[in-house]
């Protein structure tokens, strides 16, 4: 695995690398944009990335986890389709992308995300490492804010 912390966290480290990530996880501040969704966006260390910008990435079939606030967020664009961050992320070529629908505890998602990975670790798919982290956040946060943020979209 590679790591891309602090100032290594920019928007060429995560072109430069994307490809060869099975999963790839985007820990940072998130801005969904209902005015235009397609200006949504990630904050990294060098500027933001909008989720047209995201749908350019080479990714692999891998998995995309957005542990951000309001990630998941989209808007019903032209037709039937949802417009937003996971959009963008499925059509850059992920299989699947983890998302919040609302803005979340920094403390409570470090634990869910480290009981997410636990269970990936284990074997359980993505879908089934979800539902254990979400068990496991509701243990010791009982409020559903803290626990059912986040949600899984493409395969499963």
């Amino acid at each position: 695995g590679r790591a891309c912390v602090g100032e290594a966290a920019t928007r060429a480290a995560l072109r430069a690398h994307a490809a060869e990530a099975d999963v790839l996880h985007l820990a940072c501040h998130a801005q969904f944009r209902q005015d235009n969704p397609r200006f949504s966006m990630l904050h990294l260390q060098d500027g933001a990335l909008s989720a047209d910008e995201a749908e350019t990435l080479p990714l692999g079939p891998g998995t995309v986890v957005l542990s951000a606030c309001e990630t998941g967020v989209a808007e019903l664009g032209r037709g039937d389709e949802m417009v937003g961050l996971v959009r963008a992320f499925l059509v850059a070529g992920a299989a699947r992308v983890v998302a919040s629908q609302w803005p979340v505890d920094d403390a409570a998602t470090e634990g869910f995300m480290a009981a997410f990975y636990g269970a990936l670790v284990r074997g359980r798919s993505a879908a089934a490492a979800l539902r254990d982290a979400q068990v496991a956040t509701r243990a010791t946060h009982r409020h559903p804010a803290f626990w059912a943020a986040f949600t899984l979209w493409g395969g499963w």
